[in-house]
């Protein structure tokens, strides 16, 4: 697409967008030269540097040199962004904006930048080895053509699923914040295990591979969750013991107010940008 871009904050998801990007061939390669990027502290991105990014002092710097701008900053250093920006008199109108920033939506960010072309995302750390999961959704000026080569991009990490910006909450909590559930129900099995008498020093592994070949088996099956559920438990049998242990806690409403706290506090984080 003979695009250039520029990377506003380079942390762990704006280095899996690179990733993404350096993935790309034929007439969708971007080489690094054509990409911009911006570090508070550039000794974190020297690394980069040195593989032929370029790199510069300020976001202006970055903001001006990029047609698609990837915003890798937290929700509550955009004013502080955006106002340098526009002291600096940038002028966003023509380019892209692609934003993780939890909470702010595609109307909010173009009222901040001046750019009514917005692609939000969420995705998930286990894009970092190609096996994310990112939601996506855009504002109305973004053109079809742009919309799928950046679900393409992103297709690099992983499984790409277009929402409504509305979902978006919901989302994030159910795939990007659920990540680090996962690891605490992961440790909490390897550690009842071993409260319990497992020994092995391979236990945390074998939970963990545990969940993902429950999570494959599931998505090759034409059998529900529920269902597998139902296939394991045999009745009066030790896995139904467990179940009826998550029944007695109600596991289900505990993780249902969980996914609710996230999606509020993505609210919370959103409404400060609110008109």
């Amino acid at each position: 697409m003979n695009k250039t871009y520029s990377v506003i904050g380079v942390g762990n998801i704006a280095r899996a967008f690179l990733s993404a990007l350096s993935g790309l061939s034929g007439k969708f390669a971007v080489p690094n030269s054509t990409v911009t990027l911006y570090n508070r502290t550039e000794a974190k991105i020297s690394d980069l540097k040195k593989a032929g990014y370029n790199t510069v002092c300020t976001p202006y710097d970055a903001a001006m040199a990029g047609d698609i701008i990837f915003l890798g900053v937290k929700p509550q250093n955009l004013k502080e962004i955006f106002s340098i920006l526009r002291d600096g008199g940038a002028d966003l109108s023509g380019k892209l904006i692609i934003s993780p920033c939890a909470g702010v939506t595609c109307e909010d960010l173009a009222r901040l930048s001046g750019c009514s072309a917005v692609i939000r995302i969420m995705p998930n750390t286990p894009m970092q080895i190609g096996r994310g999961v990112t939601e996506i959704c855009r504002s109305a000026s973004v053109s079809d053509k742009d919309y799928q080569y950046i679900c393409r991009v992103f297709s690099m990490c992983g499984e790409v699923i277009t929402v409504s910006e509305e979902e978006m909450n919901a989302m994030t909590a159910a795939t990007s914040s659920a990540v680090a559930l996962v690891y605490r129900l992961i440790c909490a099995f390897a550690d009842g295990a071993k409260q319990y008498g497992a020994t092995n020093a391979q236990v945390e592994s074998a939970v963990a591979k545990t969940f993902i070949g429950a999570a494959e088996m599931l998505m090759s099956s034409d059998k529900s969750a529920d269902e597998l559920v139902a296939a394991v438990r045999s009745p009066k049998g030790a896995t139904e013991q467990a179940l009826l242990v998550f029944d007695e806690k109600n596991i289900d409403g505990i993780i249902a107010e969980a996914i609710k706290a996230c999606a509020d506090r993505c609210a919370e984080l959103g409404s400060e940008y609110g008109a």
